[in-house]
């Protein structure tokens, strides 16, 4: 008899749900989902949800974070190609800059998750002011 007591419970609060607090996880969600994959999908907060400044905001991090990974990479591997042939040191050197630089990135996008999970929109650290994408 308690069981069908619980399942009532279920139903009436689902029934219940706000449409704000739906609209807010909608946001929220589709905001951390731009930041999977290493921020390739940056643009899903801004097709799924145009109007929300919250979703905006955090397609403008993840799109950011996205380019400096990409220039930061290519300069490191350019560097690479030029260097490697110098000496066995310059080849550890610059696979220790790779992994600090993949871990650092991996860092960012989370960081930025959590930030979305608390539905804040504090800037990332060092390219958090950076905006490319108009939030108005």
């Amino acid at each position: 008899m308690e069981e069908d007591k619980e399942v009532v419970d279920v139903e009436v609060s689902e029934k219940n749900i706000d449409k704000g607090e739906e609209l807010k996880f909608l946001d929220r969600l589709f905001a951390a989902i731009g930041y999977l994959f290493c921020g390739l999908l940056f643009f899903l907060p801004i097709l799924v949800k145009p109007r929300s400044p919250f979703a905006k905001y955090h397609a403008n991090q993840c799109l950011v974070l996205f380019i400096i990974s990409i220039a930061f990479n290519t300069v490191i591997y350019l560097l690479e190609i030029i260097f490697v042939f110098a000496s066995t040191a310059s080849i550890t050197f610059f696979l220790i800059i790779n992994i600090l630089e993949s871990l650092a990135q991996i860092a960012f996008f989370i960081l930025g998750i959590v930030h979305v999970c608390r539905e804040e929109t504090k800037p990332l650290p060092l390219i958090g002011k950076i905006n490319l994408i108009n939030r108005n």
